[in-house]
């Protein structure tokens, strides 16, 4: 079976919320990206190599991110 096809009918219709451009989404994702990297450089360094959580704690966070992610192979254990 074919795909369907989504078609704008009337294109006039259409306003991005946003009102990005591809120029102004690069920008914004730019300035995202930077401020993730100040914060995270805020962050010590035992937090972000998880070395001040218990190993039990660590297991079960994977567990959980496995089966978020791989919920197919999570279901047949």
């Amino acid at each position: 079976m074919a795909d369907k096809r989504l078609v704008l009918r009337d294109p006039a219709l259409f306003k991005d919320p946003a009102n990005l451009t591809w120029e102004r989404y690069v920008a914004l994702q730019a300035r995202e990206r930077e401020r993730y990297h100040v914060e995270r450089a805020t962050l010590p360094a035992e937090a972000l190599t998880f070395r001040s959580v218990s190993p039990h704690y660590l297991e079960r966070a994977v567990e959980q991110f496995a089966n978020n992610y791989f919920p197919e192979e999570a279901a047949t254990r």
